[in-house]
């Protein structure tokens, strides 16, 4: 297993005053902090693609190819995220069998498309969070587990498991995390990513924090099933905290960076 973080000037100054450290760091599919980040460490590409959105006709494939070729990067990232107000009469909190087919289908669609251009072996599919607010819109029947399971089953791509959205949507359907996860096929786990939850003033649960007790213990569980090998041993266990840009400022805080990073990163190789 890989160690990775977010990309952020902070990070890489810590880096560079060796106070932590990194395998690679994970990029949005921005070319020019691409090359910033790879400057010091090699770096993959976090990509974009919704499943169920309907939009692949317009995604720019040249530049696409050509990251992948730079970067080496290894999968291609699918977040399985359809936006409600894509289906006329959907509503958010919908679990109706035929919503529910109509947006199967359409992210079965967006899949087999990006199968036929990568192929499968290089596709891995990302569970994703509660996010009733534009321009997610995310229903809440595309956080089902059934739903995610019957997906990855379909299509036979990896499993990209986000800790943090698996959580938020399990408090979001009140069931309890290992109850949420148990028919993800975790034998198929490609990636991880961690990150800290914390709830804001409108009561909705969001993640890319810095990681509490109560996270860290999420983390180690995870972890400890990895080691015992009831998951799967992923390539990349990515800290998603810190970024570049507004969503972020609040979000990369060097001090956090500093203590959490080489917790983090003695845990991931003390699992391989």
């Amino acid at each position: 297993m890989k160690f990775a973080i977010n990309y952020s000037p902070a990070a890489d100054t810590l880096l560079r005053q060796k106070r932590i450290s990194l395998d690679l760091y994970k990029c949005p599919d921005w070319p020019d902090l691409i090359d910033e980040a790879r400057r010091r460490l090699p770096a993959y590409v976090h990509f974009p693609f919704r499943a169920g959105k309907r939009d692949l006709h317009l995604v720019d494939w040249r530049k696409i190819d050509l990251l992948l070729q730079t970067t080496g990067t290894r999968h291609v990232n699918v977040h399985l995220a359809p936006c409600a107000s894509d289906f006329p009469g959907l509503s958010l909190e919908s679990h109706e069998p035929h919503f529910r087919e109509a947006v199967m289908q359409a992210m079965l669609d967006d899949i087999d498309q990006l199968i036929q251009r990568f192929g499968r072996e290089h596709l891995i599919l990302e569970n994703v969070m509660w996010d009733p607010a534009p321009p997610w819109e995310i229903p809440a029947l595309a956080l089902e587990k059934e739903v995610i399971r019957d997906i990855l089953q379909e299509t036979g791509c990896g499993l990209l498991l986000d800790l943090a959205h698996a959580r938020i949507a399990a408090k979001h359907f009140a069931v309890s995390l290992e109850d949420y996860l148990a028919p993800f096929p975790l034998d198929r786990l490609a990636e991880l990513h961690i990150t800290g939850i914390l709830l804001d003033d409108n009561d909705l649960w969001q993640d890319h924090y810095g990681l509490t007790e109560e996270d860290w213990n999420v983390v180690n569980w995870a972890l400890a099933n990895i080691r015992e090998g009831k998951w799967a041993s992923p390539g990349i266990v990515a800290f998603e905290y810190g970024g570049i840009g507004p969503a972020y400022e609040h979000r990369t805080e060097p001090a956090v960076i500093a203590t959490q990073v080489p917790r983090l990163y003695e845990l991931v190789h003390r699992g391989m």
